[in-house]
C-alpha cells in the first residue's frame, strides 16, 4: 500500500462527500481511513453513502463519544498500513494529482520526512474564496532548513497547513498531544523538526475551506485566542532541550544546558504576552536552582537583572500600552502605496520612561511603520535599527519620518495614531527591527 489517507470527521454532513471523492480521484494506490468523532448531524449517513460507490477502498469507524481531533488522528495513525500517510480534514478537498505530485517528490528526496503543499482557499459552497485572506490562513510556501523552521516556529508560530501533509509513516510515529486543542499540529512540527527535514511544494494542491461565521477550528474567536495563549507555553517548552548546534542556529547563541535554557526563556520575552509569561516564569525557575543560579551569576544575571527584564514586559495586559510594527514588501513599495500589513505587536512595559522594542521579522521588507502607542504621547527615539542573522545591523533612524510635531529631540503626537515610517533604500530580509527611546503621556 502506497498511501494511507486519514480523515477525522465531526458534524461535516455538508462537506464530507466532497472530501471523500477528492481522495478517490487521486491517481495513486491508497486506502482511506475515516473516523466519525461522535457527530450529532447526518455525517455518518453521508459517509456511508459516499463510500458505497468505492467498495473495499476505505475503512470507516464511528464512535459515540466526541473525543477531539487529536484522539481521532492518533487512533487512525495506529491503524495505517501505507508506506506514506496523508491527512485530509472532512471539509477540505485534495486537488487532482496532489498525492501523485508529493509521492514523486518524496521518492526523489529520501532524506525528507514530510512534504507539505501550497493552499487554494475555497468558500462555504466550494467555489473560489473571494473575501479577505483570514489571519489563520497564513500558510507559507518558502522553504527552510530544519533549524530555520525551528527559528520560524519560535518567533512567528505555525505557518504550515496540516491537511496538506504527506509523511513517511516510519518517521512520523510520535502521537499528537491529546491535551492540546488549538496547537497540537504546531507542537508536532516543532518536535518533528528537532530531528527531521521537511519541505513545502509551492503548488496549490489542497483546497482549504474558509467557513462562514468563524466556524473553522483555527478561526480567531475569543475562545480560540484564549486557548492558544494557554497552550503556547507547552510548545515553547520544546525549545528547552535543543542541542548546542540547534540553539546556535535558532537563537544565535549557545552554551551549556543551563545557558541554552536561559537563552530560550530570555528570547521568550520578545514574543506575545503568553510567551513573555513563559519566559519570566522560566527565568524565575532557573534562579531557584542553586547550580543554575551560580552559572548565571557568573554571567551577571541575578534577581535584580530578572526584575529589570520583567519590568519591560506586560504579560497580563495590565498597562494597556502596546507598540506595533507594520511592514510593506517590495511590490507595495514600487506602487508607492505602502499598504502596511501588521507584523508584530509587543507590550512596551512599565512606561513612562525608557523602552526597547524588538520585533522579529524574518521576512522581506521594503518599508516599515513603527507605532509607539495607540494614544497621544511624546516620544524621543534614540535608536532604530535592523538586525540581520549575520549579526550585522543597519541604522534606520535617519530614514524615519513621523506624523507628529517636532519639539527638539522629542516628537509630540496629539492624536491616537502616532507613527514613524521608513522607506528602505532596497528590499531586505532582516531578522528583527529594534527601536529604543523614551515615552511620555
Amino acid at each position: 500500500m502506497q498511501v494511507t489517507v486519514i480523515m477525522p470527521t465531526y458534524n461535516h454532513e455538508r462537506y464530507v462527500r466532497e472530501a471523500i471523492e477528492s481522495v478517490f480521484s487521486q491517481q495513486v494506490e491508497l486506502e482511506l481511513l475515516i473516523m466519525d468523532d461522535g457527530s450529532t448531524d447526518g455525517t455518518r449517513h453521508a459517509v456511508w453513502s459516499a463510500l458505497s460507490a468505492h467498495p473495499g477502498r476505505a475503512r470507516f469507524f464511528a464512535q459515540e463519544r466526541h473525543r477531539g481531533a487529536c484522539a481521532v488522528i492518533n487512533d487512525l495513525l495506529s491503524r495505517a498500513r501505507g508506506e506514506y500517510v496523508a491527512l485530509l480534514n472532512s471539509d477540505d478537498r485534495f486537488c487532482p494529482h496532489k498525492l501523485a505530485r508529493q509521492l514523486a517528490w518524496m521518492k526523489a528526496h529520501p532524506k525528507v520526512a514530510a512534504c507539505f503543499t501550497g493552499v487554494r482557499l475555497i468558500g462555504e459552497k466550494g467555489g473560489p474564496y473571494t473575501g479577505a485572506r483570514p489571519p489563520f490562513c497564513g500558510f507559507t510556501t518558502r522553504n527552510r532548513s530544519r533549524t530555520q523552521w525551528l527559528k520560524t516556529f519560535f518567533y512567528e508560530g505555525n505557518c504550515l497547513c496540516h491537511p496538506s501533509i504527506l509523511a513517511r509513516r516510519e518517521r512520523y510515529t510520535e502521537r499528537f498531544d491529546e491535551r492540546l486543542c488549538k496547537l497540537p499540529d504546531y507542537d508536532r512540527w516543532v518536535r518533528l523538526c528537532k530531528r527531521e527535514e521537511i519541505f513545502v511544494l509551492p503548488d496549490q494542491l489542497l483546497e482549504f475551506r474558509v467557513r462562514e461565521g468563524e466556524k473553522n477550528a483555527s478561526a480567531k474567536t475569543p475562545q480560540t485566542v484564549s486557548l492558544i495563549a494557554q497552550e503556547l507555553p507547552v510548545v515553547l517548552d520544546r525549545f528547552l532541550d535543543l542541542t548546542e548546534e540547534d540553539a546556535l542556529a535558532v537563537f544565535g547563541e549557545t552554551g551549556s544546558e543551563v545557558e541554552r535554557k536561559f537563552i530560550a526563556y530570555r528570547e521568550g520575552l520578545k514574543l506575545s504576552p503568553a510567551g513573555q509569561q513563559w519566559g519570566i516564569r522560566g527565568l524565575y525557575g532557573l534562579l531557584g536552582d542553586p547550580a543554575a543560579a551560580a552559572c548565571l551569576a557568573r554571567q551577571g544575571f541575578d534577581g535584580c537583572a530578572l526584575a529589570a527584564l520583567a519590568a519591560q514586559c506586560d504579560p497580563f495586559g495590565l498597562l494597556n500600552v502596546t507598540a506595533r510594527l507594520y511592514y510593506a514588501d517590495d511590490r507595495d513599495r514600487r506602487r508607492h502605496a505602502l499598504p502596511f500589513a501588521e507584523a508584530r505587536s509587543v507590550p512596551v512595559g512599565a512606561l513612562e520612561g525608557g523602552f526597547c522594542c524588538v520585533f522579529p521579522l524574518l521576512r522581506k521588507v521594503a518599508a516599515l511603520r513603527f507605532d509607539p502607542a495607540e494614544r497621544p504621547c511624546r516620544v524621543r527615539l534614540t535608536a532604530a535599527r535592523l538586525r540581520f542573522s549575520s549579526g550585522r545591523t543597519a541604522d534606520i533612524l535617519p530614514l524615519l519620518r513621523h506624523n507628529g510635531r517636532a519639539e527638539g529631540e522629542w516628537v509630540s503626537f496629539p492624536h491616537d495614531d502616532p507613527s514613524f515610517t521608513a522607506v528602505l533604500p532596497a528590499q531586505c530580509r532582516p531578522e528583527s527591527a529594534e527601536f529604543e527611546g523614551e515615552l511620555e503621556f
